[in-house]
């Protein structure tokens, strides 16, 4: 999936083998630019992995822990107002999650 963040475009990857939950890689050249969030994260989880990977995108200039901390106030609030993956996964690669499961929230 494509995005517009910050000004530039990037491709959105779901990846099974990533051993983090997420990362962006910006080479400078549109060509190059990746996020990549793990498929086996509950949705929960990958809500707030993909917050936290366009915070960065749009602000790479904050520091780790602010951006985890922003990542995670506003996942919450999304996730209590009703947020779930719609079927089928919009993000090629991400298998559905099984209904009704929301998944432990992870240190950071």
């Amino acid at each position: 999936m494509r995005v517009k963040l910050g000004g530039k475009w990037w491709v959105l990857r779901a990846s099974g083998n990533l051993k983090d939950y997420g990362r962006m890689d910006d080479p400078g050249r549109a060509e190059g630019r990746v996020i990549r969030v793990a498929s086996w994260q509950s949705e929960e989880e990958l809500l707030d992995t993909v917050l936290h990977e366009l915070i960065h995108c749009c602000r790479p200039e904050l520091e780790e822990t602010t951006v985890t901390e922003m990542a995670r106030e506003m996942s919450r609030v999304v996730w209590r107002l009703g947020y779930r993956r719609a079927e089928p996964p919009p993000l090629a690669g991400l298998p559905a999650a099984p209904p009704g499961r929301s998944g432990a929230r992870r240190p950071r």
